[in-house]
């Protein structure tokens, strides 16, 4: 997400979770590493995304 409208479009369709600029400037990969651990596997950057379908 972007912009505050966006937000607030996908918070009113039901969208619980979301990121983008609109939240915070992405950080260097090694940032990632002590939030995702405690977690499980952090993926591979080469790994391909499971592909969703939103309804």
């Amino acid at each position: 997400m972007e912009t505050d409208a966006e937000a607030v479009l996908l918070r009113a369709l039901g969208v619980d979770y979301g990121q983008g600029w609109h939240f915070g400037r992405p950080g260097p990969p090694e940032a990632l590493a002590p939030i995702a651990a405690p977690v499980g596997r952090i993926p591979s950057p080469r790994s391909e995304p499971t592909p969703r379908v939103l309804a």
